[in-house]
């Protein structure tokens, strides 16, 4: 609880710093574990020439915890913040960018956050979710990623390339949903031609009280 819960923490002068995992050839996969308190989070794929970069401003006296290890080809990376207090506490905001063309594993965790997770040009098996009460947008590429999200009083917008199938299991109290071109069947919301669709999205919403929108968007160029 204390990891979670720090109140003894103390907040200091805005700063700003840049973590990295460096790039390893031999390397074909990353396994993220991202542990976040309150701010705003950016994820997506960058022009880089490391495994992971973070660009963090923040007020807390403590720099994000960063620990990488190589297991045969895939890097276990784990980002997580120091000093996560509940009381006083300025947000951080942290923008992380993977490298393009490797396969990736995405455990998120974050608290009352602002989270803008772009997926394009990145090859994301899976991706896992767990979050307090947030606003997060999903931006979703033409690639198969098996999605789950567990959050509380939330908003999420989810945005899918119109050329894959979608299937949207949700599970909750009082979950609104604003699904734009997705049909109910049994208790899933499939997107249009998703029987003939050659990739195939899954999202599996587990929510309190939220807004669930989603809708398919052309891919210019």
């Amino acid at each position: 609880i204390q990891g979670l819960v720090d109140i003894s923490g103390e907040s200091g002068p805005y700063r700003e710093l840049t973590q990295t995992v460096p790039f390893d050839e031999s390397i074909d996969s990353i396994e993220l574990e991202l542990g976040f308190g309150t701010g705003e989070l950016t994820i997506k794929a960058g022009n880089i020439s490391n495994l992971v970069e973070n660009s963090i401003n923040t007020y807390n006296l403590e720099d994000p915890r960063i620990e990488f290890e190589k297991e045969g080809s895939t890097m276990d990376v784990e980002i997580t913040k120091h000093g996560n207090k509940i009381f006083g506490q300025k947000s951080d905001e942290w923008s992380i960018e993977l490298m393009p063309g490797i396969k990736s594993e995405l455990n998120l965790h974050y608290g009352a956050a602002e989270a803008q997770i772009d997926l394009t040009d990145l090859e994301v098996d899976e991706l896992h979710i767990s979050s307090g009460a947030t606003e997060s947008t999903i931006i979703f590429a033409t690639y198969p990623t098996k999605t789950e999200i567990e959050t509380g009083a939330s908003s999420l917008n989810l945005l899918f390339p119109e050329d894959v199938g979608v299937a949207i299991d949700i599970d909750g109290g009082a979950v609104s949903k604003t699904l734009t071109g997705f049909t109910k069947k049994g208790g899933t919301y499939f997107s249009e031609g998703y029987d003939n669709s050659e990739v195939k999205i899954s999202v599996d919403i587990n929510a309190g009280a939220t807004s669930v929108t989603a809708q398919m968007f052309s891919q210019m160029g």
